[in-house]
């Protein structure tokens, strides 16, 4: 009975030893594929950083040198896009500061139409004021010219009227020759009024 229990102990031992190689063996199996991945994925990497950079004997390729070139290169882009709105922001402000440029000179060139303009008015003005007062002028010369005609003729008038009261016969005789004689009216009570009517 002795040597029957001596022997199930043994393979007893025997079978939790060989348990135990079987789970070590599991577990160097799982580590030995999660190594490989590693190593595969690392040629991976490599491959693809060899191609990036070209094929460097020196290459030195990890995580943190892909993370750091990233970073590199969101860097520089973000200072491309700062240094492009820059820029276009610089050339907004000088097209608005040529647009200001533009428009005072229009403003100074309309001013220097107004003036223009102002001058000419006032020119115009004057020209008419002048050409005005020479019209009055002449219009009162003329006036003052028909006004001694008138005179004239007025005087003339007067000084007939005086000679015929005076000596109608004769002035008659004069006008018409001898052969007039001069008619009295009745109702009239002057030769005057002989002539009139």
């Amino acid at each position: 009975n002795n040597n029957q229990k001596t022997e199930e102990k043994t393979t007893n031992e025997c079978t939790l030893d060989d348990e135990k190689l079987i789970a070590k063996l599991r577990n160097l199996e799982s580590n030995n594929s999660k190594l490989i991945e590693k190593v595969k994925l690392t040629e991976n990497a490599v491959k693809m950083a060899m191609m990036f950079h070209g094929n460097n004997g020196n290459l030195i390729f990890d995580y943190q040198t892909e993370e750091e070139e990233e970073n590199v290169a969101l860097d520089q882009a973000v200072n491309n896009l700062c240094t492009t709105t820059c820029e276009f922001l610089s050339y907004g402000a000088n097209q608005i500061t040529q647009m200001a440029k533009v428009k005072q000179h229009e403003m100074e060139q309309l001013d220097l139409i107004k003036e223009k303009i102002k001058k000419h008015m006032v020119k115009r003005e004057k020209e008419a004021v002048k050409n005005s007062n020479f019209i009055v002028n002449k219009y009162y010369a003329r006036k003052h010219e028909l006004q001694l005609q008138i005179d004239q003729l007025q005087n003339e008038d007067n000084r007939l009227i005086a000679s015929i009261i005076k000596n109608p016969e004769g002035v008659f005789s004069n006008i018409y020759g001898n052969n007039y004689k001069l008619k009295y009216n009745n109702q009239a009570h002057s030769s005057l009024m002989v002539l009139l009517e």
